[in-house]
């Protein structure tokens, strides 16, 4: 769990049993004298709270050195300036290589600017890991 994350109280909510919110409040070790708490009355009470995190894991990325072999040198270079743009110079490299887990949003982001890019065949990243996503 992140430094900070957010916990929530709220276990009459429907959304509890599988919210990581409500599951890391539960599983608070006796040793952690304090953590910050969701206001209750911000919390929605049903699937829809803007403030839920399924603890289902998701389908992350492991690296994409790969695409650049498959790419026409101006595509990629377009390419890497979108990605450096978006995520700065030395996360996305860290991205590429795979030392930066590329969470299923961050996946969207690069497929869609490969497709800015003028990459038309479908790239599958180096690797997959199931990781549950601790978005703050």
């Amino acid at each position: 769990m992140p430094f900070g994350y957010i916990h929530c109280t709220k276990d009459e909510c429907p959304m509890a049993s599988t919210c990581l919110r409500n599951i890391a409040w539960h599983q608070l070790p006796a040793r952690v004298e304090s953590v910050a708490t969701l206001n209750p009355a911000k919390a929605s009470a049903n699937e829809w709270c803007r403030y839920y995190r399924s603890s289902e894991p998701q389908r992350f990325a492991r690296g994409f050195k790969s695409f650049k072999p498959k790419m026409l040198p101006p595509q990629y270079n377009y390419f890497r300036a979108l990605g450096i743009s978006h995520f700065g110079r030395n996360p996305f490299f860290d991205r590429c290589k795979g030392k930066i887990l590329v969470s299923p949003s961050e996946q969207t982001i690069i497929r869609q600017f490969l497709a800015k890019a003028g990459v038309e065949t479908p790239f599958e990243f180096d690797g997959y890991t199931n990781h549950i996503e601790w978005k703050k």
